[in-house]
């Protein structure tokens, strides 16, 4: 019985770390999209600039 108990511990501990990871590497991707997409703009920003000059 204790080998059972453990073992069911063992996954209520490891299934959500394992789900947090996921989510937290997937969230840092977005960010990295977002961080990227956000850098283009200002460039396109930059770039909108010096033609009015």
């Amino acid at each position: 019985m204790p080998a059972d108990l453990s073992f069911f511990a063992w996954l209520w501990l490891v299934i959500p770390a394992a789900i947090g990871l996921l989510l937290v590497w997937v969230v840092a991707l977005e960010v990295q999209q977002v961080y990227c997409n956000f850098l283009v703009w200002i460039r396109r920003l930059q770039d909108e600039n010096k033609n009015k000059i």
